[in-house]
């Protein structure tokens, strides 16, 4: 998912860079197919990092949907 990998590279950025952060990944069902709808990413760090987006698990590359405007906020 490219939008995942962009999301994901910016966060190792900030990591690269001495910033100290927390971050989760979790998946999201709604049909019990056993394949996630999305991907849920949440992280936040010591200098400034705030996300908290959903990744549309999808062959195509869709926008994310995030909280933050860092990361493409809606």
């Amino acid at each position: 998912m490219p939008a995942m990998s962009a999301i994901e590279n910016r966060i190792a950025t900030g990591i690269h860079g001495g910033e100290a952060v927390h971050y989760e990944v979790s998946a999201v069902y709604t049909k019990p197919s056993g394949i996630p709808d999305y991907v849920h990413l949440v992280a936040s760090g010591n200098r400034g990092t705030d996300v908290d987006c959903y990744v549309h698990n999808v062959p195509r590359d869709e926008p994310p949907v995030c909280s933050s405007q860092t990361y493409g906020g809606n």
